[in-house]
């Protein structure tokens, strides 16, 4: 572990848990990426899971300074709140890297308020899921990561700037997932040659209704007739049950087998082609795990992975849901074993053009820091007296000061807050901007409206408040508010007119 008097920047992530899954394997090769590019990392989960899901946090131990699983401490449920304050103050956390936690969005409007200097990152992997605890919880975010453009439409669809969202494509280390000789699941070695072929198409994955592995059933049931294949349903999950029972009852005994958790890397080598049928998601790891190692690919067409399999491959892309067509394109692998080759030799090259984790690491670490910068200034303001009682008012007015600030800074209104807001007086007027080194217009924003300053000799604050008792009664700050709403409003008291020159 790191020696703690280190200035290097932190980063709080908040996951639900660390069960098997691609969240978890993406995060966790990222985290080694940031780990050595300097960053300190500190984890947290905050639901609690049943000891059969698994736990992979071993997947962060390399890279993580603290893993904290929240649902397993003594404390009290109550008391997680306290925790999380103690440790971004402990640990002088620069960002906190949301991951799916709900328990964290609901913490976000007090964790604005008493740590403005927190620059707040949401990783948003498909429509479903968080999105709408996003949504609800947006304005106490400043920027939001996600996988692959659709997503990035999404969004803007629902009112989030573009100035506001990252397309961060995730990755995989394609040394450690490179291509290996191909192994017989049963006998756990290499396979014989004298034996009779059979064709191994696999589900690796969450068991779980989005996933789709009962339509990986459907598909088996579809070629039962076919003796060449076997089918392997890998993974855990709430629906295992359920596939058991599915699978008993279509008489698919024989032909389906269920491994249970397996490592991915170690057990692609017995797969002929991987079967990805899901009704929902993003850019799922398994795809660009077993494209790098060369085993084909056939899956829905839904979320990112199209965008993840090589132009080649579009014919072993299927509607969610069509049995027929998954059918179909499996026999046609495994009719053709020229095809397969092919299909292995172009997988490769296109995992190695486009899955490189270096690249991950590179572009969080980037947007890390830019976001730390931007957030570096509200802990210098911080510092001066009564700015936290006037941050903590302004982040409960709606719409609150720091957001109409970021909006305007995101539009070409900004000019016209700069046109009224004169630096070197506001410098001259308020000595605290020279004592504490820091933005006057922040200062202003924060500090200043709210103590009656006036942003330049032309723009009264006192004026605007009193002839709109509205805005004064939602503590907005008067130059935000007129440059937003009140002069298109044609609201009084704002700028005075610069009076006309005398002529002779």
């Amino acid at each position: 572990m790191k020696d703690r008097t280190t200035k290097a920047p932190a980063i709080l992530i908040s996951m639900p848990y660390l069960t098997l899954g691609g969240a978890e394997a993406s995060v966790s090769q990222i985290c080694r990426q940031l780990r050595a590019r300097g960053f300190r990392i500190f984890l947290i989960t905050t639901q609690a899971v049943q000891e059969e899901q698994g736990d992979t946090s071993a997947w962060f131990a390399d890279s993580v300074e603290e893993i904290h699983h929240l649902p397993r401490s003594a404390a009290a449920r109550g008391t997680w709140t306290d925790f999380v304050h103690a440790l971004l103050r402990r640990e002088q956390v620069d960002v906190l890297w949301q991951v799916g936690s709900t328990f964290m969005y609901s913490m976000l409007p007090q964790l604005r308020a008493s740590f403005p200097g927190l620059a707040v990152v949401d990783l948003l992997f498909n429509p479903e899921g968080h999105t709408q605890d996003y949504l609800r919880s947006r304005r106490f975010i400043d920027h939001v990561v996600v996988e692959h453009e659709g997503m990035r439409a999404w969004l803007q669809e629902r009112g989030t700037a573009p100035s506001r969202i990252s397309v961060i494509a995730n990755a995989i280390d394609v040394e450690w997932f490179a291509p290996q000789p191909r192994r017989d699941w049963r006998a756990h070695g290499s396979r014989v040659e004298a034996a009779p072929a059979r064709f191994v198409a696999a589900f690796l994955g969450r068991l779980s209704e989005e996933k789709g592995p009962d339509v990986f059933l459907e598909i088996a049931a579809e070629l039962a007739n076919d003796a060449r294949f076997d089918f392997l349903v890998c993974g855990t999950g709430p629906l295992e049950s359920a596939l058991r029972d599915q699978a008993r009852g279509a008489g698919l005994d024989a032909r389906v087998h269920f491994p249970g958790r397996v490592s991915t890397r170690e057990f692609l080598p017995y797969c002929d082609a991987v079967i990805v049928c899901s009704r929902l998601d993003g850019r799922p790891n398994i795809v660009m795990e077993s494209l790098a190692m060369g085993i084909p690919v056939v899956a829905s067409r839904v979320g990112g992975i199209p965008d993840l399999l090589p132009p080649q491959h579009q014919s072993a892309l299927c509607d969610s849901g069509d049995v027929a067509g998954f059918a179909r394109a499996i026999r046609a692998l495994a009719d053709d074993e020229e095809l397969r080759t092919s299909y292995s030799a172009d997988a490769r090259r296109h995992a190695e053009q486009h899955f490189s984790i270096a690249r991950v690491g590179i572009e969080y670490a980037s947007l890390f820091e830019i976001l730390r910068s931007q957030r570096r200034r509200f802990r210098t303001l911080r510092r001066i007296p009564g700015f936290a009682a006037s941050w903590a008012q302004a982040v409960k007015t709606p719409p609150k000061n720091a957001y109409l600030m970021w909006r305007l800074y995101r539009s070409r209104a900004w000019s016209d807050v700069l046109l009224h807001f004169d630096r070197a007086f506001y410098a001259r007027e308020n000595t605290a901007v020279r004592r504490w080194g820091v933005p006057g217009l922040l200062h202003y924003v924060f500090w200043g409206s709210p103590r009656g300053r006036d942003p330049s000799p032309q723009f009264h604050t006192s004026s605007y408040l009193s002839a709109n008792p509205d805005v004064a009664r939602l503590g907005l700050n008067p130059l935000l508010h007129y440059v937003a709403f009140g002069r298109e409003e044609g609201r009084k008291g704002g700028p005075v007119e610069a009076a006309p020159a005398q002529t002779c």
